[in-house]
């Protein structure tokens, strides 16, 4: 498995860096980084903090720098016509 792990732009590594979950192997690295931008979006920040250039980590290294960006989705389902 896996050790994730993100900064945002300007925080130093590895002591300002956030551990998160993803199931994504390292190849995927931009499903990653949508990950992080959720995890960063659950630890507090809201919609006007993105989007946010994260620097993703896996196993300590360096994997890239990614623009996240949050945009909600809406969905219906037609009731009782």
């Amino acid at each position: 498995m896996n050790k994730y792990e993100y900064t945002t732009e300007g925080a130093d590594y590895p002591e300002e860096a956030v551990a998160f979950n993803s199931t994504w192997s390292l190849e995927f690295k931009q499903f990653i980084a949508e990950d992080a931008g959720k995890d960063f979006y659950n630890g507090g920040s809201n919609s006007d903090d993105f989007p946010i250039k994260l620097t993703i980590y896996g196993n300590g290294k360096n994997i890239g720098t990614f623009e996240v960006s949050f945009e909600p989705v809406f969905c219906s389902v037609a009731v009782g016509e």
